[in-house]
């Protein structure tokens, strides 16, 4: 008798460290959700400024072949401008991946 309550004892023993690593397994299952969740939204952001600097960008090149006109130099300096807002954001996507 005395040696199926250390089978039960040890059989308890052995069920509360599985249900302590399950809950933690658990825990950690949930945490991992909720950080794919974020970086699924952060990825929809930067697929967001992209096509926003492709945009631009688009439009830079369009600029750019008014280059003809007489505002020559203030098309210059606008374009210039959108070329180093571009480099940055272009920089900061790097950083980010």
């Amino acid at each position: 008798m005395e040696n199926l309550d250390e089978q039960l004892s040890a059989f308890e023993k052995k069920f509360f460290i599985l249900l302590k690593e399950f809950q933690q397994a658990k825990a950690l299952l949930i945490k991992l959700k909720e950080e794919n969740k974020e970086l699924h939204l952060l990825i929809d952001q930067q697929q967001e400024q992209l096509a926003e600097l492709l945009h631009n960008q688009k439009l830079g090149k369009i600029a750019y072949s008014l280059e003809g006109t007489q505002n020559t130099q203030e098309l210059n300096k606008k374009i210039d401008e959108y070329v180093r807002k571009i480099d940055s954001c272009i920089a900061y996507l790097n950083q980010q991946v």
